[in-house]
């Protein structure tokens, strides 16, 4: 009795088309002309392809993968080379061409604070004066070892006793060791680095058209509500004036379903926190999270409001997956 030879994935009547199947994958991730969005966290690893067009900008692929906690340092890979096969293998799963990459940081990235430098100086003397020895300004890394930037804020003006005036800017700066190792983690899985971004820069973005009509002395909160950490920001019309890390409530589960489970997830419309919340050993909301959660936000609000008196807060923003626990 004869047997056939099983034929391999990438063969066409016999001939090996691995070669040609790798120079058509190099040529659209040449001419792709959309982007790969990552994100590194505590123990998982999401990326995203997104397209933009005039009207809007739309997202496929969307994956998330577990990975050892270790692997991550303060949202960057420790280990580049091992991230960076990891990324090349999502990418090729999932077909996804895209080249140019935006990285989003987690806030705990980055050294954030409020800083006065002479309010006469434009944007750039501002940045080479904050970068200069001789400022004054005290922070916990010399900025030369740290990629930053500033922003103002639109707090007003400080006169000083010998009559100077200060404009205050939002300091952010990220070590130049963790911008290393994305760097050489990008570079590895063939990618090309388009942007860095902190994730409560990005989420302001989503409330543009909240902040844009704020008045002078109007803030917003938002509360990023994840598993080991709440992070506080407050923003006004201008940007974040403040951000803080307070405490966690209690954990929102995260559902894992095997492929028949989301395929009958998908056939009767559920959402993951519809499934999280059937699920028997969901635990909700307890009125103690909320106690001292509360607590710590209004402590926040009172020491900002010590240094800005007449500072009046109108909302509260949430996200993070710990904001889908109801109520």
């Amino acid at each position: 009795m004869t047997t056939t030879p099983p034929v391999a994935a990438n063969t066409f009547l016999g001939v090996d088309m691995s070669r040609l199947l790798d120079k058509v994958w190099l040529f659209r991730r040449q001419v792709s002309n959309k982007f790969l969005l990552l994100e590194f966290a505590r123990n998982t690893i999401t990326l995203v392809e997104a397209n933009y067009s005039e009207t809007d900008v739309s997202y496929t692929h969307l994956r998330r993968v577990q990975i050892p906690e270790d692997a991550v340092e303060r949202g960057v890979p420790k280990e580049p080379a091992l991230m960076a096969e990891l990324i090349k293998n999502l990418c090729k799963e999932e077909k996804i061409y895209a080249k140019r990459t935006a990285v989003v940081l987690p806030p705990e990235a980055a050294f954030c604070k409020l800083i006065d430098i002479p309010a006469e100086l434009t944007i750039e003397e501002a940045r080479a004066y904050a970068n200069s020895s001789n400022s004054g300004i005290q922070i916990a890394i010399p900025l030369k070892q740290t990629d930053f930037d500033i922003i103002p804020t639109g707090l007003a003006i400080k006169a000083t006793t010998d009559g100077k005036k200060l404009r205050t800017y939002y300091l952010t700066s990220v070590p130049k060791k963790l911008i290393d190792q994305l760097l050489d983690t990008i570079q590895l899985a063939d990618l090309e680095l388009h942007s860095i971004e902190l994730g409560f820069f990005c989420q302001l973005r989503l409330m543009a058209a909240d902040t844009a009509g704020l008045l002078p002395n109007q803030y917003l909160i938002l509360l990023e509500l994840l598993p080991d950490a709440t992070h506080l920001t407050i923003t006004g019309a201008f940007g974040p004036v403040a951000i803080e890390r307070i405490a966690a409530i209690r954990e929102f589960p995260q559902v894992e379903l095997s492929s028949d489970g989301e395929n009958a997830a998908i056939a009767e419309a559920l959402s993951g926190e519809a499934l999280a919340l059937g699920n028997e050993n969901y635990m909700p909301i307890s009125e103690l999270d909320l106690r001292v959660i509360i607590r710590e936000l209004n402590n926040s609000i009172n020491n900002f409001k010590q240094l800005n008196p007449n500072a009046e807060m109108i909302g509260v923003a949430l996200s993070g997956i710990n904001s889908a626990h109801p109520m």
